[in-house]
């Protein structure tokens, strides 16, 4: 079964700590696969990768999505 996440409005280094453990919390639902979707006004970054969520943090793309300034992150795990 999938697990959603998610947090949105003015986020900052709280919130997107909040979602990182929201996202390792929601695993217990699978660890087949892990992804985030960055949303901002300007665009989207998609994250994805197959295993748990420390998989996914440790990602390149990842990293990039909390560069930018995040109006909503919602995460998955399947």
């Amino acid at each position: 079964m999938c697990g959603l996440v998610g947090v949105f409005g003015n986020l900052n280094i709280k919130s997107d700590q909040v979602f990182e453990q929201l996202l390792i919390v929601d695993s217990i639902r699978g660890m087949h696969s892990t992804g985030a979707a960055f949303v901002n006004e300007y665009g989207q970054i998609i994250a994805k990768e197959v295993g748990d969520p420390f998989q996914l943090m440790d990602s390149d793309v990842y990293e990039n999505g909390f560069k930018m300034m995040n109006r909503g992150i919602i995460g998955h795990n399947r």
